[in-house]
């Protein structure tokens, strides 16, 4: 288990210590992803890349979770899981492996920024999920992605998922503004 987070230049200061977390669901299977808003499958893997960027410069801890039966974190974001916690799930929501939950909770985590696949399920699962156990979830449309847009009933279902996501209030307007909002937790 990972013990220590460290920036680029190898320093963390733990005194203070920014309670956040990034949590990537289930970034697989590059064949069945689209992302929600912003562009094409390169145009979302580079705001996740960037997420995880800011993460490693403030000493944030990254989970990675991966559906058990599926393939490898896609190879553009896997170059960041040797520093990073990776966690299998059998189910949508990334609770139901019971050390994800105790590693957030043994770093004293009290906020998780989360993105990833499927937004309509375990997206919107290990975010309800979060929130019912008290964790202050933060998200982007641009750091989500769902099922390509063939049918009507995925953007339905995406769109749901974004309303709910602002009615519990955790939607952010943009990647720019859930930065923002990350970064004032150190203040």
């Amino acid at each position: 288990m990972l013990t220590t987070f460290q920036n680029r230049s190898g320093n963390c200061n733990p005194k203070t210590p920014l309670r956040a977390a990034v949590v990537l669901i289930d970034m697989q299977n590059p064949n069945h992803m689209h992302p929600v808003v912003g562009g094409e499958m390169f145009d979302g893997i580079s705001r996740l890349q960037k997420l995880l960027d800011f993460a490693r410069e403030h000493c944030m801890p990254t989970l990675f979770t991966l559906y058990d039966g599926g393939p490898d974190l896609l190879p553009r974001l896997a170059t960041y899981a040797p520093n990073h916690k990776v966690f299998g799930k059998f189910e949508t929501d990334a609770f139901s492996n019971a050390a994800f939950g105790a590693f957030l909770t043994g770093r004293g985590i009290t906020h998780v920024a989360v993105g990833g696949f499927d937004i309509s399920y375990s997206v919107e699962a290990t975010v309800s999920s979060a929130c019912a156990r008290g964790f202050n979830v933060l998200t982007a449309p641009e750091l989500l992605f769902g099922e390509p847009l063939d049918h009507i009933d995925y953007t339905s279902s995406w769109q749901r998922s974004l309303i709910r996501f602002a009615e519990i209030g955790v939607l952010k307007s943009d990647f720019t503004n859930l930065l923002s909002d990350l970064r004032s937790l150190r203040n």
